[in-house]
Protein backbone atom coordinates (compact mmCIF):
# COMPACT_ATOMS: atom_id res chain seq x y z
CA UNK A 1 0.00 0.00 0.00
CA UNK A 2 1.72 3.57 -0.72
CA UNK A 3 0.19 6.78 -0.76
CA UNK A 4 0.36 8.87 -4.17
CA UNK A 5 0.99 12.39 -5.21
CA UNK A 6 -2.39 13.46 -4.78
CA UNK A 7 -3.17 12.28 -1.20
CA UNK A 8 -5.38 8.46 -1.90
CA UNK A 9 -3.99 5.33 -1.83
CA UNK A 10 -2.57 3.71 -5.52
CA UNK A 11 -3.66 0.85 -6.48
CA UNK A 12 -2.32 -0.60 -9.70
CA UNK A 13 -6.05 -1.44 -11.14
CA UNK A 14 -9.04 -0.67 -8.88
CA UNK A 15 -12.16 -3.28 -9.95
CA UNK A 16 -16.19 -1.89 -8.85
CA UNK A 17 -18.84 -4.62 -8.29
CA UNK A 18 -19.89 -7.55 -5.90
CA UNK A 19 -20.66 -10.33 -8.60
CA UNK A 20 -18.87 -13.07 -10.80
CA UNK A 21 -17.60 -9.98 -13.16
CA UNK A 22 -15.74 -8.35 -10.33
CA UNK A 23 -14.77 -11.38 -8.95
CA UNK A 24 -13.02 -12.37 -12.17
CA UNK A 25 -11.73 -9.10 -13.40
CA UNK A 26 -10.29 -8.89 -9.85
CA UNK A 27 -8.14 -12.12 -9.57
CA UNK A 28 -7.30 -12.48 -13.55
CA UNK A 29 -5.55 -8.75 -12.75
CA UNK A 30 -3.94 -10.35 -9.46
CA UNK A 31 -2.70 -13.26 -11.65
CA UNK A 32 -0.79 -10.74 -13.21
CA UNK A 33 1.10 -9.43 -10.56
CA UNK A 34 -1.34 -5.98 -10.19
CA UNK A 35 -1.79 -4.94 -7.05
CA UNK A 36 -5.80 -4.47 -7.19
CA UNK A 37 -8.52 -2.87 -5.15
CA UNK A 38 -12.29 -4.62 -5.27
CA UNK A 39 -14.81 -1.81 -4.22
CA UNK A 40 -18.52 -3.86 -3.74
CA UNK A 41 -21.18 -1.13 -3.62
CA UNK A 42 -22.85 -1.17 -0.08
CA UNK A 43 -26.62 -2.01 -1.19
CA UNK A 44 -25.25 -4.18 -4.15
CA UNK A 45 -23.62 -6.25 -1.45
CA UNK A 46 -26.52 -6.41 0.60
CA UNK A 47 -28.71 -7.78 -2.50
CA UNK A 48 -25.88 -10.61 -3.13
CA UNK A 49 -26.60 -11.29 1.23
CA UNK A 50 -30.08 -11.90 0.68
CA UNK A 51 -29.73 -13.88 -2.70
CA UNK A 52 -27.67 -15.92 -0.54
CA UNK A 53 -30.62 -16.76 1.75
CA UNK A 54 -32.36 -17.38 -1.01
CA UNK A 55 -30.21 -19.60 -2.81
CA UNK A 56 -30.09 -22.19 0.71
CA UNK A 57 -33.89 -21.92 0.56
CA UNK A 58 -34.51 -22.99 -3.21
CA UNK A 59 -31.17 -25.64 -2.43
CA UNK A 60 -33.50 -27.38 0.55
CA UNK A 61 -36.85 -27.18 -2.18
CA UNK A 62 -34.50 -29.31 -4.79
CA UNK A 63 -34.83 -32.44 -2.11
CA UNK A 64 -38.28 -32.38 -2.21
CA UNK A 65 -38.87 -31.47 -5.40
CA UNK A 66 -42.39 -32.06 -7.27
CA UNK A 67 -43.20 -32.51 -10.70
CA UNK A 68 -46.04 -31.06 -12.77
CA UNK A 69 -48.37 -34.08 -13.66
CA UNK A 70 -48.03 -35.33 -16.99
CA UNK A 71 -44.62 -35.79 -16.88
CA UNK A 72 -43.27 -39.27 -16.50
CA UNK A 73 -40.57 -40.65 -14.10
CA UNK A 74 -37.60 -42.76 -14.57
CA UNK A 75 -40.10 -45.91 -15.56
CA UNK A 76 -42.28 -44.38 -18.07
CA UNK A 77 -45.31 -43.98 -15.73
CA UNK A 78 -46.95 -40.92 -14.90
CA UNK A 79 -45.29 -39.27 -11.61
CA UNK A 80 -44.44 -36.36 -9.68
CA UNK A 81 -41.29 -36.99 -8.85
CA UNK A 82 -38.55 -35.08 -11.13
CA UNK A 83 -36.71 -36.89 -14.32
CA UNK A 84 -32.74 -37.22 -13.63
CA UNK A 85 -32.87 -34.32 -16.56
CA UNK A 86 -34.83 -31.94 -14.68
CA UNK A 87 -33.03 -32.52 -11.03
CA UNK A 88 -29.57 -32.48 -12.44
CA UNK A 89 -30.72 -28.70 -14.34
CA UNK A 90 -32.31 -27.25 -11.01
CA UNK A 91 -29.60 -28.41 -9.20
CA UNK A 92 -26.87 -26.87 -11.14
CA UNK A 93 -29.06 -23.75 -11.79
CA UNK A 94 -29.23 -23.58 -7.65
CA UNK A 95 -24.95 -24.39 -7.69
CA UNK A 96 -25.14 -21.38 -10.15
CA UNK A 97 -27.39 -18.84 -8.09
CA UNK A 98 -25.24 -19.52 -4.96
CA UNK A 99 -21.65 -18.81 -6.77
CA UNK A 100 -23.47 -15.61 -7.70
CA UNK A 101 -24.77 -14.88 -4.72
CA UNK A 102 -21.48 -15.05 -2.87
CA UNK A 103 -18.60 -14.86 -5.77
CA UNK A 104 -16.24 -12.74 -3.81
CA UNK A 105 -15.05 -15.94 -2.29
CA UNK A 106 -11.32 -16.42 -2.78
CA UNK A 107 -10.74 -12.66 -3.24
CA UNK A 108 -10.73 -11.43 0.25
CA UNK A 109 -7.50 -14.23 0.61
CA UNK A 110 -5.89 -13.36 -2.05
CA UNK A 111 -2.83 -11.30 -0.92
CA UNK A 112 -2.97 -8.80 -4.23
CA UNK A 113 -6.49 -8.06 -3.69
CA UNK A 114 -7.90 -5.59 -1.16
CA UNK A 115 -11.82 -5.91 -1.04
CA UNK A 116 -13.55 -3.03 0.88
CA UNK A 117 -17.32 -2.78 1.39
CA UNK A 118 -18.59 0.88 0.56
CA UNK A 119 -20.84 3.18 -1.25
CA UNK A 120 -18.05 4.61 -3.88
CA UNK A 121 -18.05 7.36 -6.75
CA UNK A 122 -15.43 9.07 -8.99
CA UNK A 123 -13.63 12.24 -8.04
CA UNK A 124 -12.23 12.03 -11.74
CA UNK A 125 -10.88 9.60 -13.96
CA UNK A 126 -7.99 8.14 -11.56
CA UNK A 127 -9.60 8.58 -8.36
CA UNK A 128 -12.08 6.88 -6.21
CA UNK A 129 -13.35 7.47 -2.88
CA UNK A 130 -15.84 6.33 -0.25
CA UNK A 131 -18.54 8.24 1.39
CA UNK A 132 -16.08 7.52 4.34
CA UNK A 133 -14.00 9.80 2.78
CA UNK A 134 -11.23 6.89 1.95
CA UNK A 135 -9.53 7.50 -1.19
CA UNK A 136 -7.55 5.54 -3.75
CA UNK A 137 -6.07 6.58 -7.18
CA UNK A 138 -5.19 4.38 -10.10
CA UNK A 139 -4.30 3.80 -13.60
CA UNK A 140 -6.35 1.15 -15.01
CA UNK A 141 -10.62 0.42 -13.49
CA UNK A 142 -13.23 -2.11 -13.96
CA UNK A 143 -16.96 -1.02 -13.40
CA UNK A 144 -18.90 -4.41 -13.29
CA UNK A 145 -21.83 -3.51 -10.61
CA UNK A 146 -25.17 -4.84 -10.99
CA UNK A 147 -28.13 -3.05 -10.32
CA UNK A 148 -31.64 -4.05 -8.85
CA UNK A 149 -34.57 -4.97 -11.04
CA UNK A 150 -36.37 -2.43 -12.85
CA UNK A 151 -39.91 -1.87 -11.18
CA UNK A 152 -42.47 -0.81 -13.89
CA UNK A 153 -44.50 2.14 -12.28
CA UNK A 154 -47.27 0.11 -13.82
CA UNK A 155 -47.38 -2.21 -11.38
CA UNK A 156 -48.03 -2.21 -7.49
CA UNK A 157 -45.44 -4.33 -5.88
CA UNK A 158 -46.06 -5.29 -2.64
CA UNK A 159 -42.78 -8.52 -2.53
CA UNK A 160 -45.85 -11.10 -2.07
CA UNK A 161 -48.48 -11.04 -4.81
CA UNK A 162 -46.64 -8.56 -6.96
CA UNK A 163 -43.29 -9.48 -7.04
CA UNK A 164 -40.03 -8.96 -9.06
CA UNK A 165 -37.50 -11.18 -10.34
CA UNK A 166 -35.64 -11.02 -7.17
CA UNK A 167 -38.56 -10.95 -4.84
CA UNK A 168 -40.13 -13.88 -5.97
CA UNK A 169 -37.65 -15.53 -3.58
CA UNK A 170 -38.43 -13.71 -0.66
CA UNK A 171 -41.66 -14.41 -0.16
CA UNK A 172 -41.06 -17.01 2.31
CA UNK A 173 -43.14 -19.99 0.00
CA UNK A 174 -43.37 -21.01 -3.75
CA UNK A 175 -46.50 -19.83 -4.75
CA UNK A 176 -49.09 -22.46 -6.38
CA UNK A 177 -49.50 -20.62 -9.88
CA UNK A 178 -47.55 -17.84 -11.15
CA UNK A 179 -47.77 -15.81 -14.20
CA UNK A 180 -44.51 -13.69 -15.48
CA UNK A 181 -44.87 -10.80 -17.37
CA UNK A 182 -41.34 -10.96 -19.92
CA UNK A 183 -40.04 -13.50 -21.88
CA UNK A 184 -36.88 -12.72 -22.14
CA UNK A 185 -33.69 -14.69 -20.51
CA UNK A 186 -34.71 -14.03 -16.94
CA UNK A 187 -38.02 -14.79 -17.28
CA UNK A 188 -37.88 -17.70 -19.19
CA UNK A 189 -34.93 -18.84 -16.38
CA UNK A 190 -37.52 -17.33 -13.61
CA UNK A 191 -40.63 -19.77 -15.43
CA UNK A 192 -38.71 -22.84 -16.30
CA UNK A 193 -37.14 -23.09 -12.26
CA UNK A 194 -40.84 -22.50 -10.81
CA UNK A 195 -42.48 -24.97 -13.55
CA UNK A 196 -39.76 -27.51 -12.23
CA UNK A 197 -40.94 -27.09 -8.83
CA UNK A 198 -44.26 -28.13 -9.48
CA UNK A 199 -46.08 -24.59 -10.26
CA UNK A 200 -47.89 -24.08 -13.02
CA UNK A 201 -46.80 -21.38 -15.10
CA UNK A 202 -48.03 -18.71 -17.67
CA UNK A 203 -45.28 -16.60 -19.43
CA UNK A 204 -46.75 -13.81 -21.00
CA UNK A 205 -45.16 -10.87 -23.38
CA UNK A 206 -46.14 -8.09 -25.91
CA UNK A 207 -43.40 -9.15 -28.28
CA UNK A 208 -44.31 -11.68 -31.11
CA UNK A 209 -40.81 -13.62 -30.23
CA UNK A 210 -38.82 -14.41 -26.69
CA UNK A 211 -35.05 -15.00 -27.09
CA UNK A 212 -34.96 -13.09 -29.55
CA UNK A 213 -30.99 -13.48 -29.95
CA UNK A 214 -31.63 -17.22 -30.41
CA UNK A 215 -31.87 -18.54 -33.81
CA UNK A 216 -35.57 -20.06 -34.73
CA UNK A 217 -34.84 -23.24 -35.12
CA UNK A 218 -33.33 -23.65 -31.19
CA UNK A 219 -35.91 -21.52 -30.17
CA UNK A 220 -38.67 -23.40 -31.07
CA UNK A 221 -36.95 -26.80 -29.55
CA UNK A 222 -36.66 -24.44 -26.45
CA UNK A 223 -40.49 -24.03 -26.74
CA UNK A 224 -41.28 -27.42 -26.90
CA UNK A 225 -39.64 -28.14 -24.20
CA UNK A 226 -40.93 -25.96 -21.82
CA UNK A 227 -43.95 -26.47 -22.91
CA UNK A 228 -43.20 -30.21 -21.67
CA UNK A 229 -42.38 -29.40 -17.99
CA UNK A 230 -45.41 -26.63 -17.52
CA UNK A 231 -44.39 -23.60 -19.05
CA UNK A 232 -47.20 -22.02 -20.78
CA UNK A 233 -45.81 -19.23 -23.15
CA UNK A 234 -48.18 -16.63 -24.32
CA UNK A 235 -46.54 -13.65 -26.80
CA UNK A 236 -48.34 -10.67 -28.56
CA UNK A 237 -50.08 -10.16 -25.80
CA UNK A 238 -50.71 -7.17 -23.61
CA UNK A 239 -51.73 -6.62 -20.00
CA UNK A 240 -54.89 -5.11 -19.72
CA UNK A 241 -55.65 -4.99 -16.11
CA UNK A 242 -54.43 -6.64 -12.79
CA UNK A 243 -56.35 -6.93 -9.78
CA UNK A 244 -54.96 -8.40 -6.52
CA UNK A 245 -58.42 -9.68 -4.48
CA UNK A 246 -59.08 -12.22 -1.44
CA UNK A 247 -59.94 -15.90 -1.89
CA UNK A 248 -60.61 -16.90 1.70
CA UNK A 249 -58.31 -16.09 3.79
CA UNK A 250 -55.66 -15.96 0.79
CA UNK A 251 -54.70 -13.53 -1.87
CA UNK A 252 -55.10 -14.21 -5.22
CA UNK A 253 -54.04 -11.87 -8.39
CA UNK A 254 -56.49 -11.70 -11.18
CA UNK A 255 -54.57 -10.65 -14.69
CA UNK A 256 -56.44 -9.81 -17.38
CA UNK A 257 -54.80 -9.80 -20.96
CA UNK A 258 -55.51 -7.28 -23.93
CA UNK A 259 -57.46 -9.92 -25.69
CA UNK A 260 -59.81 -10.51 -22.93
CA UNK A 261 -58.37 -13.95 -21.57
CA UNK A 262 -58.31 -13.91 -17.78
CA UNK A 263 -55.60 -15.49 -16.12
CA UNK A 264 -55.78 -15.69 -11.91
CA UNK A 265 -52.67 -17.05 -10.05
CA UNK A 266 -51.10 -16.69 -6.76
CA UNK A 267 -47.69 -14.05 -7.87
CA UNK A 268 -47.52 -11.80 -10.81
CA UNK A 269 -43.79 -11.79 -11.69
CA UNK A 270 -43.15 -8.63 -13.62
CA UNK A 271 -39.55 -9.16 -14.98
CA UNK A 272 -38.90 -6.03 -16.67
CA UNK A 273 -34.81 -6.16 -16.85
CA UNK A 274 -32.30 -4.29 -14.38
CA UNK A 275 -31.65 -0.73 -13.42
CA UNK A 276 -27.85 0.25 -14.31
CA UNK A 277 -26.80 0.80 -10.68
CA UNK A 278 -24.50 3.59 -11.75
CA UNK A 279 -26.69 6.56 -10.43
CA UNK A 280 -24.51 6.99 -7.58
CA UNK A 281 -20.43 6.32 -8.90
CA UNK A 282 -20.87 9.97 -10.34
CA UNK A 283 -19.97 8.62 -14.15
CA UNK A 284 -19.68 12.40 -15.49
CA UNK A 285 -16.85 13.36 -13.15
CA UNK A 286 -14.79 10.49 -14.93
CA UNK A 287 -15.98 11.07 -18.08
CA UNK A 288 -17.70 8.08 -18.99
CA UNK A 289 -20.48 7.83 -21.22
CA UNK A 290 -24.08 6.50 -20.70
CA UNK A 291 -27.29 5.74 -22.81
CA UNK A 292 -30.40 7.47 -21.10
CA UNK A 293 -31.07 4.82 -19.00
CA UNK A 294 -27.20 4.79 -17.15
CA UNK A 295 -25.81 1.78 -18.77
CA UNK A 296 -22.57 2.27 -19.88
CA UNK A 297 -21.34 2.42 -23.75
CA UNK A 298 -18.46 0.19 -24.34
CA UNK A 299 -16.60 -1.24 -27.33
CA UNK A 300 -16.65 -4.22 -27.55
CA UNK A 301 -13.77 -4.77 -25.74
CA UNK A 302 -15.52 -3.17 -22.62
CA UNK A 303 -14.01 0.19 -23.59
CA UNK A 304 -15.66 2.95 -22.50
CA UNK A 305 -15.56 6.53 -23.75
CA UNK A 306 -12.31 7.13 -21.02
CA UNK A 307 -9.43 5.66 -21.85
CA UNK A 308 -8.52 3.59 -18.71
CA UNK A 309 -11.73 2.64 -17.79
CA UNK A 310 -13.41 -0.48 -18.74
CA UNK A 311 -16.77 -1.84 -17.83
CA UNK A 312 -18.35 -5.18 -18.14
CA UNK A 313 -21.30 -7.45 -17.29
CA UNK A 314 -25.10 -5.70 -16.41
CA UNK A 315 -23.60 -2.60 -16.72
CA UNK A 316 -23.36 -2.60 -19.43
CA UNK A 317 -26.63 -4.45 -21.26
CA UNK A 318 -29.73 -6.40 -18.88
CA UNK A 319 -30.23 -9.05 -21.34
CA UNK A 320 -30.29 -11.12 -18.27
CA UNK A 321 -27.64 -13.35 -19.78
CA UNK A 322 -25.12 -15.29 -17.30
CA UNK A 323 -21.23 -14.10 -19.16
CA UNK A 324 -19.60 -12.67 -15.71
CA UNK A 325 -17.29 -14.44 -15.08
CA UNK A 326 -15.83 -14.59 -18.62
CA UNK A 327 -16.54 -10.55 -19.39
CA UNK A 328 -14.71 -9.70 -16.69
CA UNK A 329 -11.13 -11.96 -17.73
CA UNK A 330 -11.65 -10.52 -21.02
CA UNK A 331 -11.66 -6.95 -20.04
CA UNK A 332 -8.93 -7.10 -17.72
CA UNK A 333 -6.64 -8.66 -20.82
CA UNK A 334 -7.76 -6.21 -23.15
CA UNK A 335 -6.54 -3.55 -20.95
CA UNK A 336 -3.55 -4.88 -20.37
CA UNK A 337 -2.84 -5.71 -24.05
CA UNK A 338 -2.68 -9.35 -23.56
CA UNK A 339 -5.26 -10.48 -25.81
CA UNK A 340 -7.79 -10.06 -28.64
CA UNK A 341 -10.66 -11.67 -27.73
CA UNK A 342 -13.69 -9.61 -28.13
CA UNK A 343 -16.94 -10.12 -26.34
CA UNK A 344 -18.34 -12.21 -29.69
CA UNK A 345 -15.95 -15.21 -28.70
CA UNK A 346 -17.69 -14.78 -24.71
CA UNK A 347 -20.31 -17.61 -23.85
CA UNK A 348 -23.21 -16.60 -23.36
CA UNK A 349 -25.51 -18.58 -20.59
CA UNK A 350 -29.35 -18.69 -19.79
CA UNK A 351 -29.81 -20.57 -16.82
CA UNK A 352 -33.22 -22.23 -17.76
CA UNK A 353 -34.29 -25.56 -18.02
CA UNK A 354 -33.12 -26.62 -20.59
CA UNK A 355 -29.67 -24.58 -20.06
CA UNK A 356 -28.65 -22.58 -23.09
CA UNK A 357 -25.55 -21.37 -23.97
CA UNK A 358 -24.03 -19.71 -27.04
CA UNK A 359 -21.21 -17.91 -28.38
CA UNK A 360 -20.55 -15.62 -31.55
CA UNK A 361 -22.71 -14.79 -34.17
CA UNK A 362 -26.51 -16.64 -35.00
CA UNK A 363 -27.37 -18.00 -38.15
CA UNK A 364 -29.81 -15.04 -38.33
CA UNK A 365 -27.02 -12.41 -37.59
CA UNK A 366 -25.10 -13.55 -40.35
CA UNK A 367 -28.31 -13.75 -42.65
CA UNK A 368 -28.69 -9.70 -41.53
CA UNK A 369 -24.69 -9.03 -41.91
CA UNK A 370 -25.10 -10.56 -44.99
CA UNK A 371 -22.48 -13.08 -44.20
CA UNK A 372 -22.15 -16.50 -46.52
CA UNK A 373 -22.77 -19.32 -43.88
CA UNK A 374 -23.82 -22.88 -43.21
CA UNK A 375 -25.88 -24.11 -39.90
CA UNK A 376 -25.66 -27.68 -39.17
CA UNK A 377 -26.87 -29.39 -36.13
CA UNK A 378 -26.09 -32.69 -33.86
CA UNK A 379 -27.95 -33.97 -31.07
CA UNK A 380 -26.16 -34.71 -27.84
CA UNK A 381 -27.19 -36.69 -24.67
CA UNK A 382 -27.00 -34.55 -22.20
CA UNK A 383 -25.51 -34.24 -19.21
CA UNK A 384 -22.25 -36.71 -17.62
CA UNK A 385 -21.95 -40.20 -17.96
CA UNK A 386 -23.65 -42.23 -15.10
CA UNK A 387 -26.85 -43.95 -15.10
CA UNK A 388 -29.72 -41.53 -15.75
CA UNK A 389 -28.07 -40.49 -18.35
CA UNK A 390 -29.44 -42.40 -20.95
CA UNK A 391 -33.02 -41.21 -19.77
CA UNK A 392 -32.61 -37.98 -20.37
CA UNK A 393 -33.94 -36.05 -23.28
CA UNK A 394 -30.88 -35.62 -25.73
CA UNK A 395 -29.67 -31.71 -26.04
CA UNK A 396 -28.82 -29.87 -29.55
CA UNK A 397 -25.82 -28.16 -30.77
CA UNK A 398 -25.92 -26.20 -33.68
CA UNK A 399 -22.53 -24.33 -35.79
CA UNK A 400 -22.76 -21.70 -37.80
CA UNK A 401 -19.85 -22.19 -40.44
CA UNK A 402 -18.62 -19.25 -42.79
CA UNK A 403 -18.91 -21.09 -45.95
CA UNK A 404 -15.81 -20.27 -47.79
CA UNK A 405 -12.98 -20.05 -45.04
CA UNK A 406 -15.47 -22.97 -43.40
CA UNK A 407 -14.09 -21.07 -39.86
CA UNK A 408 -16.43 -21.13 -37.26
CA UNK A 409 -18.72 -18.23 -36.81
CA UNK A 410 -20.97 -19.35 -33.76
CA UNK A 411 -22.13 -21.88 -31.52
CA UNK A 412 -25.68 -22.53 -29.28
CA UNK A 413 -26.49 -25.39 -27.24
CA UNK A 414 -29.45 -26.71 -25.61
CA UNK A 415 -29.12 -28.90 -22.92
CA UNK A 416 -28.06 -29.95 -19.81
CA UNK A 417 -23.97 -28.76 -19.57
CA UNK A 418 -24.56 -26.56 -22.77
CA UNK A 419 -22.24 -23.85 -20.78
CA UNK A 420 -19.33 -26.33 -20.69
CA UNK A 421 -20.08 -27.60 -24.38
CA UNK A 422 -19.81 -24.52 -25.68
CA UNK A 423 -16.65 -23.73 -24.30
CA UNK A 424 -14.90 -26.19 -27.28
CA UNK A 425 -16.69 -23.57 -29.86
CA UNK A 426 -15.95 -20.53 -28.15
CA UNK A 427 -11.95 -21.42 -27.75
CA UNK A 428 -12.35 -21.77 -32.23
CA UNK A 429 -14.70 -18.94 -32.62
CA UNK A 430 -11.78 -16.78 -30.82
CA UNK A 431 -9.19 -18.12 -32.60
CA UNK A 432 -10.97 -17.67 -36.20
CA UNK A 433 -10.47 -21.23 -36.61
CA UNK A 434 -11.33 -24.21 -39.03
CA UNK A 435 -14.26 -26.25 -38.13
CA UNK A 436 -11.68 -28.92 -39.86
CA UNK A 437 -9.98 -29.69 -36.73
CA UNK A 438 -13.10 -30.77 -35.12
CA UNK A 439 -12.83 -33.88 -36.87
CA UNK A 440 -9.77 -35.11 -35.18
CA UNK A 441 -11.89 -34.71 -31.47
CA UNK A 442 -11.62 -38.43 -30.28
CA UNK A 443 -14.66 -37.85 -27.74
CA UNK A 444 -16.05 -41.57 -26.14
CA UNK A 445 -19.16 -42.63 -27.48
CA UNK A 446 -22.42 -41.17 -26.49
CA UNK A 447 -20.04 -38.05 -25.09
CA UNK A 448 -21.78 -34.78 -25.49
CA UNK A 449 -18.23 -33.59 -27.20
CA UNK A 450 -18.85 -35.94 -29.67
CA UNK A 451 -21.47 -33.75 -31.33
CA UNK A 452 -18.93 -31.54 -32.52
CA UNK A 453 -17.37 -33.64 -35.30
CA UNK A 454 -20.72 -34.96 -35.97
CA UNK A 455 -21.99 -31.27 -36.51
CA UNK A 456 -18.45 -30.13 -38.56
CA UNK A 457 -18.74 -33.28 -40.50
CA UNK A 458 -22.32 -31.73 -41.70
CA UNK A 459 -21.12 -28.35 -42.01
CA UNK A 460 -18.47 -29.18 -44.39
CA UNK A 461 -20.83 -31.13 -46.58
CA UNK A 462 -23.20 -28.38 -47.39
CA UNK A 463 -20.59 -25.71 -47.80
CA UNK A 464 -19.28 -27.61 -50.75
CA UNK A 465 -22.54 -28.09 -51.82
Amino acid sequence: MSDSEGGGVRRDLVVLGAGLAARSAALEAASCGLQVLLLTCADEQVRRAEAAAVSAKVRSLVEDMTFPSGWSGEDGAASRSPTPELRAQIESLVRMATTNASPLEGCAAHPSIEVCHAAVEFDCANKIRTDAGLCWEFPLAVIATDGPPRQSTRFQFDGHSVCDADSIWLRGTLPRSAVIVGADAEGCALGSILAGAGVPVTIVDRRSRCLRYLDPDLLEFFHERLHQIGVEVVLSEDLNDVRVDVRGSEPYVLVELASGRHEPCDVLVVVAGRESGTDRLRLDRAGVETDERGFILTSERGETSRGGIFATGRVVSDLGFSADEYSGRTVVRAALGLGDEGILAMPLVIGAVPEIAMAGLTAEMCCRLGVPHVASRAEFQAGRTGQHRASRPPGVLKLVVQKDTRVLLGVQAIGVGSSELVQLGRLLIAGERSIGELLGIAAPFGSPWASYPTAARDALRLARD
